[in-house]
């Protein structure tokens, strides 16, 4: 009779209750046995966005993008006549970077979720400001802000939930949502035209930003020169009454009450022709009668000059005639006009007992012709129609042979042509001089584009 042998244990069995052990500790731990292993499997819904610029406007759909994979889709995923997700996860998210028009409903700059109620024929899409919703039971409708009505139509099949952008111009787009055999084209209308015609506004406004600046300059600050710069720039923008008495008021706090008088003046006849809005006449008349009044006012360093003015020696050398004729034209088939730093006119200036004669500075303005001719060409390229122009151009020049003044006469009806000649004569350097003087040169602006 054979001894029966006793079961033992068997190893494997306590190598499984391990294995159980560590996989349940790491479910525990909210790490999948599979991943923990590297396995990875393709997402059933997988997250899609798209983004698409329409005029100025971004547009950008974030979605998750389910199959088809046989379900009758129109009938259990999307119920008809109930609010739908749209796909089988959180409903998908548009966002705008600038206003758009829905359903004929401004929707401001924002991210919104997307949902829709389908039927076998329109549609009802609804934009909604909570953008995290899982449910469609969570909607709440007071947070809808568009609401827009629109057709199914028949689609090439299309396996996955996509949304496409198409027919898009500046002033709108079609956002399509496309899924099994079903395409709904969502209109959306972008205001383009009105935004660009804001930020023109915006630019033709920039002179009155500049004028206030050179206000504030000189009420605040105290920094005429500064102050200066400002109102220079929005004289170049846009010459108005309200900018020319910013400079005049500049101009009268450095002491050079001669040039405030003439920067008043027009500003006084730009006021006239303003009508109402020359809401300043009174102080400007009261000024130039108070700087009418004459040296009382002025500063000493304007009193010298003046003085120095009425000296022989000192007598303008204008009338005399220049070696380069009494005459220029400005052509304007030329390179485009450089920027302030790549030009600088120069000339030697040697040290004399009275104001140096024409011929002493005659290659100094042949060598600044090119400086005029592009600020011509750059004018007629902004505007062809641009009438030829005969000017006598007044160039006022300190002892040190910087230009302190520039004027034309008779004033250019272009003004960013006109302030464009004087920013460019103002950066030459005549021969210095024991007094200030002046020169004039005729010019002759004609050209072709």
């Amino acid at each position: 009779m054979k001894a029966i042998a006793k079961p033992r244990p068997v190893p494997e069995a306590r190598n499984l209750g391990a294995g159980l052990f560590l996989a349940l500790a790491l479910s525990g731990l909210g790490v999948n046995a599979a991943a923990a292993a590297g396995l990875n499997f393709p997402n059933p819904s997988p997250p899609a966005r798209m983004s698409q610029w329409v005029g100025l406007t971004n547009i950008t759909v974030g979605y998750y993008s389910p199959a088809v994979a046989g379900r009758r889709i129109w009938s259990t995923v999307a119920a008809p006549g109930t609010v739908w997700l749209v796909g089988d996860r959180a409903a998908p998210t548009i966002a705008f970077s600038r206003e758009v028009v829905l359903g004929g409903v401004v929707v401001p700059a924002g991210t919104y979720a997307l949902l829709a109620v389908p039927s076998a024929s329109d549609w009802t899409v609804i934009l909604n400001r909570e953008t995290r919703l899982w449910r469609a039971a969570d909607r709440n409708p007071a947070l809808d802000v568009a609401q827009v009505r629109t057709r199914a139509e028949p689609a090439p099949y299309r396996e996955r939930l996509a949304f496409v952008f198409s027919e898009f111009t500046d002033a709108r787009v079609v956002l399509a949502l496309e899924w099994e055999k079903v395409r709904v084209r969502i209109p959306i209308e972008l205001e383009t035209d009105a935004q660009v015609r804001s930020a023109l506004a915006s630019l033709d406004d920039a002179w009155r930003r500049y004028a206030d600046a050179a206000r504030f300059m000189l009420e605040e600050k105290k920094d005429f020169e500064s102050g200066l710069t400002y109102a220079n720039q929005s004289l170049a923008l846009r010459e108005t009454w309200y900018g020319n008495w910013i400079k005049a008021l500049l101009l009268a706090a450095r002491g050079e009450y001669a040039r405030a008088r003439e920067q008043a003046s027009r500003a006084y006849v730009l006021g006239q022709a303003a009508g109402e809005e020359f809401t300043l006449e009174a102080q400007v008349k009261e000024a130039l009668t108070a700087w009418n009044a004459g040296a009382a006012q002025e500063a000493p360093k304007e009193r010298s000059r003046r003085r120095q003015r009425a000296r022989p020696a000192s007598a303008p050398v204008a009338t005399e005639p220049h070696e380069i004729g009494k005459t220029m034209v400005v052509d304007t088939d030329l390179e485009p006009f450089p920027a302030s730093a790549e030009r600088a006119v120069d000339v030697a200036r040697p040290r004399a007992s009275k104001p140096p004669s024409p011929a002493a500075f005659s290659p100094l303005i042949k060598r600044g012709l090119p400086d005029l001719q592009r600020c011509y060409q750059r004018a007629l390229r902004q505007d062809p129609s641009l009438a030829a122009a005969k000017v006598t151009l007044s160039i006022a020049v300190g002892v040190s042979g910087r230009v302190t003044n520039v004027s034309l006469d008779p004033p250019l009806t272009a003004r960013t042509l006109e302030a464009c000649v004087k920013d460019a004569v103002g950066r030459w350097l005549f021969p210095s001089s024991p007094v200030d003087y002046e020169t004039q040169v005729p010019l002759v602006l004609s050209g072709h584009s």
